[in-house]
Parts: structure tokens; sequence; C-alpha cells
């Protein structure tokens, strides 16, 4: 805080919250309105130069109010999108009295069910456990 200004921080890459595009906006509205054709370098920049000094401290209200006006439509917008994605959350890990399931009701004994088969001496064929399930399959797509 220096010379009796106060430095306000804006949000980067968020050109609608910052008024100075609203201004500039202003500037490039009035040069087109004034400009019949193709002028020159020198031409532009001094009609720059004017329309710049031409906008007063009601312009620069106006835009503030305007960026303040948006600003507050995204608050209430992010406030509404919260509440919905706290709606859609889904919690990994909690088990609800409806998916709850006995490990006596748990198949462990087929082949990739975390028991190895050859630990138990069984001679079972690889394509076997393969045809067994695709049966399986099979019947779940009955």
């Amino acid at each position: 805080m220096g010379h009796g200004f106060t430095v306000l921080r804006l949000p980067p890459y968020h050109c609608d919250l910052n008024p100075i595009e609203l201004v500039w906006n202003l500037v490039k509205q009035n040069i087109e309105s004034k400009n019949a054709g193709s002028i020159s370098l020198p031409v532009l920049k001094q009609m720059t130069a004017q329309s710049i000094s031409e906008i007063s401290k009601e312009d620069w209200i106006k835009c503030c109010h305007s960026v303040k006006h948006i600003e507050d439509e995204y608050w209430c917008c992010d406030a509404l999108m919260e509440e919905e994605v706290e709606r859609i959350v889904i919690n990994i890990g909690i088990v609800s009295s409806d998916e709850e399931c006995d490990e006596d009701e748990m198949d462990y004994d087929r082949p990739g069910r975390g028991t190895d088969t050859a630990d138990k001496g069984s001679s079972t064929d690889s394509a076997d456990e393969i045809e067994t399930s695709a049966s399986d399959i099979q019947l779940l797509l009955e």
C-alpha cells in the first residue's frame, strides 16, 4: 500500500473477474465507433489514447459493479455445485447392511478366488478351468 492506493489481488486466468477487461472493451467500442475504414498506426495510437482518457470514474464504478455481480453469481453456483457433489459422493470402503456378505458365502475354492488349487493337490486341467469359467459367464448372461 503506497501512495494512498490499495492493491487488489485478482485471480489469475479469470478475465471475467477483472474490471480492466470491461474498460478495455469500452475503449475498443469507442475506437470502433469512430473508425470508418482502415487507419494508420499513428492515428490508431492517438484514437486509443483519446478513448482511454474519456473513460470516467463512473465507467470504472459500473465495471467494478458488473464484476462484483459476476463474482456473486459464481459464489452462488459454487454453493449449488458443492451441494450436488456432496449428494452423489460414493464412500468407498463403507459397507451398508444391504451389501454385507458372510465369508462362508464366498467361494474361495474356485480358481482365481484367493486360493491356489495346486496346493490342494488338485489335478484340474487349466482348460477345464477356462471351460468352467466360460459356462459360468454363459449362465450369467442368460
